[in-house]
Order: C-alpha cells, then sequence, then structure tokens
C-alpha cells in the first residue's frame, strides 16, 4: 500500500535523500544530468530563509548555473495561498523570485 501525505505526494528516497515527492526526486535526477553535461555549475537542496516575522521558508532547490544565473526552485503540483504569501516574503524581504515548477514527466516540468 502506498502512503501519500495530505497533497497526495509520494515520499521517496534517491541516493539515499529523503524527498517529499517523486516530483522533488525526479528533478534532483534531472539537475544531476544537467550538471553532468555541464550546464549546472552546483545545486543546493533544502536551503532555510528566514522570513518577516522569523517565518521560515525553505527552499527545494537553488540552482547555479555555468553561465553565471542562479535560479530558486520549489516544486509544486499546486500554488496554495502560504506559498504565495512566502513567495512574496522572499521577494520583499531577499529581492529572491521563486521559480515555482510542476511535474509534468519524469524529466519535464513546467513553471506554474
Amino acid at each position: 500500500m502506498v502512503k501519500y501525505n495530505k497533497y497526495r505526494n509520494i515520499k521517496t528516497v534517491v541516493d539515499g535523500i529523503k524527498f517529499e515527492s517523486k516530483a522533488e526526486a525526479d528533478y534532483y535526477g534531472l539537475l544531476k544530468i544537467l550538471k553532468k553535461h555541464g550546464e549546472v555549475e552546483s545545486f543546493e537542496m533544502q536551503v532555510e530563509y528566514v522570513l518577516t516575522a522569523g517565518i521560515k521558508y525553505r527552499l527545494d532547490f537553488l540552482v547555479k548555473y555555468t553561465d553565471g544565473h542562479t535560479e530558486y526552485i520549489d516544486i509544486k503540483g499546486v500554488k496554495i495561498d502560504v506559498f504565495k504569501l512566502k513567495a512574496r516574503l522572499m521577494k520583499h524581504d531577499h529581492g529572491i523570485t521563486i521559480v515555482c515548477l510542476k511535474r509534468l514527466s519524469a524529466f519535464a516540468f513546467k513553471n506554474v
């Protein structure tokens, strides 16, 4: 029997790393491929930021590309109100725009 969390995500383990969803695990796999092919310089997972009034936000992936730009990625099936608020606070407090991606298939994601 498969256990789902409240958003019907399936917790997944890849390379000994526990992911909250199969979508996050798949994006990790995509980043590994992009790093191997020289498009991604480095990436960090579960990067924590402190927002206004001590609210904490944990970003799924911080990705540094070899062309010099950085992306702040969150993998979501649905943008819930709490995420929308925290994304606005990230922009206000840190000047960071969150790229919210939804999984279409194993290595296909779209901005939502």
